[in-house]
């Protein structure tokens, strides 16, 4: 659920990084994926503190001036994988299985809508 949120938050603030635009991430996805993951009050609970402490790891890596965009890049994938662990350590074995299936729709969804637009220009 969250990972879903996590890794287009991530893309979205590093791709904004890159023209010096603030991020404003959105919660609908969490609360769809919560929805459809079905999951428990501890989990939403544990869900908020990884999406919060992430938030705040998220931002000085693509805050930090001193990184180049091949750096972030690196520390950003890095960061979502410890993420995805994060997540995937509160779910059950049947809830990593429809957040992974929900996860590829997204990509998939993603990857169509992106198809037709203009590369970023540094």
């Amino acid at each position: 659920m969250l990972l879903l949120v996590c890794v287009m938050v991530t893309t979205t603030m590093f791709a904004q990084a890159q023209q010096h635009k603030p991020c404003k991430p959105k919660g609908g996805h969490s609360k769809h994926m919560a929805q459809q993951l079905q999951l428990t009050e501890t989990q939403r609970e544990q869900m908020k503190l990884i999406h919060e402490n992430g938030s705040t790891q998220r931002t000085a890596i693509v805050t930090n001036e001193q990184l180049s965009a091949s750096e972030k890049e690196s520390k950003l994938k890095a960061f979502k994988e410890e993420q995805s662990r994060k997540i995937d350590a509160i779910l059950t074995p049947e809830q990593r299985a429809k957040a992974k299936a929900l996860r590829q729709q997204q990509k998939h969804r993603g990857s169509k809508h992106h198809a037709g637009a203009a590369p970023v220009v540094r």
